[in-house]
């Protein structure tokens, strides 16, 4: 059996996986979603930060990723997703 070779994604990547599923799950353009904004300007309250971050665990599922409780929350940016899966890769 071969051995599978992952190769992380880059900044990048990470960046256009998380805003594909917040626009799916929160309902909002693409062109409204930055690493700047909070997931309160997008409209997500606690129970969607969570829903948004069990699927980011699955879209990288390949690498483990898990959230704590309580580890983002909707008053922290996008930003904040994205460095936490970098640092969990």
């Amino acid at each position: 059996m071969k051995k599978r070779i992952l190769k992380p994604p880059n900044g990048d990547q990470v960046l256009r996986a998380i805003t594909t599923i917040i626009v799916e799950l929160l309902g909002v353009k693409e062109q409204q979603v930055s690493p700047r904004n909070t997931f309160l300007e997008l409209g997500a309250d606690s129970v969607g930060v969570v829903a948004v971050l069990k699927e980011v665990e699955i879209a990288f599922e390949e690498f483990q990723i898990k959230f704590e409780e309580g580890e983002i929350s909707p008053h922290d940016k996008i930003e904040k997703v994205i460095n936490s899966v970098q640092e969990k890769i």
